[in-house]
Formats: C-alpha cells, structure tokens, sequence
C-alpha cells in the first residue's frame, strides 16, 4: 500500500512539476517576444530523443524549425536574425548540440539562444557550455535548468555563467552586452599605410605616435566600448596588406587596421560590413610642367586681344578724323590734317590706355562727347588687361596632362598599383579594357607605392582612391604646384563602400558595425580623415619625403616676378622717346619751311 502511495505521489509531483515548467516557459517564451519580437523558433535536440520538447505548449502562433544534430541549414540565407533558438539537453554528452548549432547561425552568433537542460547539472557540465559558447562566439544565451534557475550568458571579460533571481523582473532578459566590452583586450595591427596608419611627429612633444584615419576610427570605436587594444606592429616592415587580412580571417588579429572594397571583400571574411567610407578607384597622372611667362601671356592674350585694341583704335581713329573734318566745315574753320594723326593718335591712344585727356571748354562739343566714349571704352579694355594680368601673375597654370584612358594608352606611362587593388580592378573590369587601355602596370606593395607619391616620382602613373577630402587630394591643396593631378575621365570604379575587416563570426562585428555607421552618419569619419592629414602633411616635413613642396598660406609677389612688366615698360619708354625724338624733329623741319 505505501509503495502505492509513493509512486501516486511521484506521478503527482512530475505531473505538476511538467505544468509549472511548460508554464515558465511560455512566460519565457512570452516575455522574450515582447522584448523584441520572435519571427521564428529554433528547435534543436538529440535524434534519441523522441518527445517534442514543446508538445505541451501547442497551439502556439509561432513557426517552428525542428532540427537535430545530423541537420545543417544556413538559417543566415533564408531567415533573419530575430528568431530564438531553443537547444533541448537531457545528458552531458548533448553538449554536441552547440557545434550543431553555431553551424546552423554561421554569421549570427548573436542569435537569441535559450538552453533547456531536463537535468540538474553539474559545475564541470556548466564550464563545458560556457567554454562552447565561447568558443562558438555566442553573445545571448540563457541557460534555464529543470528545476526553473535561470543562469545569463556573459562573454566578457572572461566568459562565464551567472544565476538570475528573478528573469521576468529584470530590464531585458536578454541584454545587448556588446555595448560593454568590460575592459576585454583586443589585439590590433596596423598595415602602417599611410594615411590609413601611420607613425607621425608630433610637433608639440617632439615624440612619434600612432596615428591615421582608419586608427583614429578604432581608437575612438575602442574607447567607447571598454575595449582595451592591444595595438602590435607588424614583424616585418614589409608585411602586406594581404597578409594582415589572411590573419585576420583566420582569428590571428581580432581587430585588423586596415580596410577593404565591400564587392570584394574576403570570402572568409565577416558578413557584417563596417563602413568607413565611400570610394572611387582612379588613376593619378603626373601633371604638365608649369607654364612660363611667355607662354601664360600667350595663353591668355593669345593675338585675339592684340587684335581687337588694334580694331578699337583704327575704328576710332577713324571716326574722330571724320568727326572732326566734319565739325570743321560745319563752322567753316577749315584745318589741315596732319598726315601723322591718321598713323599715330595720341588722344585716343590715351583713351585706349586710360590716361588722363584733357578737355578744356570742349566738352559739350562732338569731339568732347567722342572723347568721354572712348575714354570710357579705354577704362574698359584696361581693367579686362589688368584682371588677366593679375590672375597670370597670381596663378601657376600648367600644361595639359593626360584626360582619359585613350591618351593614357597614347602615353606609354606605366601605372603603379598595389597587388590588392590590382586583383579588385581585374576581376570588376573588361579583360579587353584592361589589354587595351592598362597595357603597361607595375604591381608594389601599397607602402612602396605610397612611398613613391610622396616621393614625387612623376615618371609613373598611380591607382589611387578617390573621395570626398581624401588624403590625395587634401596633401595638394596648399602645394605651390600640383605634382599629380586626376579627372573623372579616369575614373575605374566608383560608388564603392570602403569597410573594415573581421574574422567570421566576430564578437566586434555587431560593435563595430554600429559605431561606424553613427560616426560615418555624424562626420567623423571624414574629421578623423583631416586630422591625419594633417598630421601626415607635419610629418611628411621632417622625413625622407621632404620634396612635397608643401607651403602655409600663399607666397606674396616679389619685383621678380614682374620682370615682363619691366621689360614692357621699358620698351614703351624707348618708343614714347622715339616718337618725342620725331615730333621734334618733325617740328623743326616744319619751323624751316
């Protein structure tokens, strides 16, 4: 009778302990969804294990996918991250469930995951989660024991497992820790390539540090989510950025320096993409010689402007004469003409000139009116004269440089590209293309190539990036001369998004995804991109790269450079004496006849 009785009790308590464990978990299930909604639930158990985990809760209104160990779906093609994965686990050797599934949430580790052991376990089991869950880099899971403890999943600084009191009280049952990294170290290499890194001097210490736009990007990112970065300088000086990438997507270097296109980005690689910028690949051509003076003169006077003062003065030249004959009949005050006025008019040259003319009581007269005209006429002609003389001593013009891909090919120049970008430009442009306008290409390392630039080695052409206050561009701005010089005619590729490298799965990638896009939104990307040029532009002064011919401000004129003016005015003087020599001598003749 009492074994009756104790197996009665028994089936009551395991009847009621089942009702109160479906009913947590549908206050779970509940809790969570509100949360944040649920769009799928993830069921995964052992094979041996016949039982529906969540036959007791049905109906319920969300789907189900029902796996086990021996089943493989890339849920990341077909499904969002906003399901919640439940692992059902009766025994310590079910811990094979969690390779299962970080297999199935390939690139959403941070998937809501939920652990249902049917078992009361053990500390060593605990650890074995925790280490798999580490190891599988799952940032939301929850562990609920059968007995309803409910222990939280905490990644960082060091994994481990903590007991929640009362889940269905707390803000979130499933925060976001990735906001708080907790101090947890990092370890960062930069590909030294300036000016995405670089070491520069810094004027006020008179000591190097660590800087750059892309290493200002993850300093800032680092600070702000209790990162500690471990930044380790390559072993080699040489090491590409290829290699930094290859160790990175192998988990070497969690947190890489360095960037890539996001249409060609590693096939190991992280899905999530980090922006740091929009880019263009384009070629920089070396710019033509700078003009000399003759030449800038030439260019912008040409014969058209000597022509049309030469017209202005003969047309009126002509109509004063014919104004004047006229004027002189009219009041019978005939006058002889000189034969010299009809060549050399000194009235209206001084009009044309914009020298004073004087009038006298003649002002109301057609020859005063016709004066004021071409006085005015002058005052015109001289201040078009005087703003192009003003912007050809001002101004450093140059020749013409190449345009388009049609005279690059023409031009025989060899184009510099590192090994990276030469790959993306093969495999996004027309093989045929490629024959017939890039011929002729040199592929270096991108240290070697930047090296080159501001080396001013203008014997090569260079595939640069191309974007809004890029490095390239911003080192020119203030240069007394432009030593490389782009158009749109070369433009390869444009419209490319420029991201960050990680690891598959990266437990920075979701942290990182989010503060870049604050920061790109917010214009920080392109303040840190001038500060490290800036910082590049006062480092470049005191290294080998010292012939960037960088100045502050603008170079005020000197007497040197009105050396053509000089020499104009000093043959207008010669000739204003000359025709002083001939009037005088006209005049003495004409004393003697």
């Amino acid at each position: 009778m009492r074994q009756i009785k104790l197996l009665v009790w028994l089936l009551v308590v395991g009847v009621v302990s089942s009702t109160e464990q479906l009913q947590f978990l549908k206050n779970f299930l509940e809790a969570v969804h509100k949360e944040r909604s649920i769009s799928t639930i993830l069921l995964i158990q052992r094979k041996v294990h016949k039982n529906d985990f969540l036959h007791g809760l049905y109906p319920i209104f969300w789907p189900i996918i029902c796996l086990d160990e021996t089943k493989r779906v890339e849920l990341v093609n077909n499904f969002n991250k906003d399901f919640l994965a439940l692992v059902y686990m009766e025994s310590e050797a079910d811990t094979l469930l969690l390779s299962a599934l970080a297999a199935d949430l390939n690139h959403i580790r941070d998937a809501r995951i939920m652990i249902w052991l049917q078992m009361s376990p053990s500390e060593n089991f605990l650890d074995r989660i925790v280490f798999q869950a580490s190891k599988q880099k799952f940032l939301n899971l929850v562990v609920i024991e059968n007995t309803l403890k409910t222990r939280r999943f905490y990644p960082f600084p060091q994994p481990k497992v903590q007991v929640i009191d009362k889940p269905f009280e707390e803000k979130e049952i499933y925060p976001a820790l990735w906001r708080n990294f907790m101090g947890k170290n990092a370890i960062a290499v930069p590909d030294l390539v300036p000016p995405r890194s670089f070491n520069s001097f810094d004027p006020k210490t008179g000591h190097r540090r660590e800087s750059g736009s892309i290493y200002n990007v993850f300093k800032a990112f680092t600070q702000r989510y209790n990162i500690t970065m471990l930044l380790k300088w390559p072993l080699i000086r040489n090491t590409t950025q290829e290699e930094i990438i290859g160790k990175s997507v192998r988990g070497e270097i969690d947190l890489p320096i360095t960037g890539q296109l996001i249409s060609f980005r590693h096939p190991n690689g992280s899905r999530s993409q980090p922006l740091l910028g929009m880019t263009a690949l384009s070629i920089a051509v070396p710019c033509g010689p700078e003009l000399p003076m003759f030449d800038r003169f030439f260019l912008f006077y040409g014969l058209a402007t000597p022509i049309t003062i030469t017209g202005y003065y003969v047309l009126l030249n002509t109509i004063e004469i014919i104004l004047g004959t006229l004027s002189d009949r009219i009041k019978r005050h005939p006058r002889r003409k000189k034969i010299l006025n009809l060549v050399l008019n000194l009235r209206v040259f001084s009009c044309i000139l914009s020298l004073p003319t004087p009038q006298g009581n003649r002002l109301r007269s057609v020859k005063g009116q016709l004066t004021m005209v071409m006085s005015i006429t002058g005052l015109i002609l001289s201040c078009i004269v005087a703003a192009q003389t003003s912007t050809i001593l001002t101004m450093k013009p140059q020749y013409r440089h190449i345009k388009n891909f049609q005279e690059l090919s023409d031009s025989n120049i060899t184009v510099v590209c590192n090994h990276l970008n030469y790959l993306t430009i093969k495999q996004q442009m027309d093989p045929k293309f490629m024959a017939k306008f890039m011929q002729n290409i040199w592929i270096v390392n991108s240290i070697e190539q930047m090296k080159m630039i501001f080396d001013l080695n203008t014997s090569y052409a260079y595939q640069t990036f191309s974007y809004k206050k890029d490095p390239f561009t911003l080192l020119q701005m203030h240069t007394t001369r432009k030593a490389f010089c782009r158009t749109p005619g070369l433009d390869l590729v444009s419209g490319l998004a420029y991201t960050a490298v990680l690891e598959k799965n990266s437990i920075y990638a979701l942290a990182l995804q989010d503060y870049t896009l604050k920061a790109f939104s917010a214009g920080l990307v392109y303040y840190w991109a001038e500060e490290s040029i800036r910082d590049l532009i006062s480092t470049v002064g005191r290294t080998q790269f010292e012939k960037l011919p960088i100045v502050i401000g603008y170079q005020s004129l000197k007497l040197q450079d009105y050396n053509v003016c000089w020499k104009i005015l000093l043959i207008g003087g010669a000739l204003a004496f000359c025709v002083f020599i001939v009037e005088v001598v006209v005049g003495l003749i004409n004393r003697r006849i």
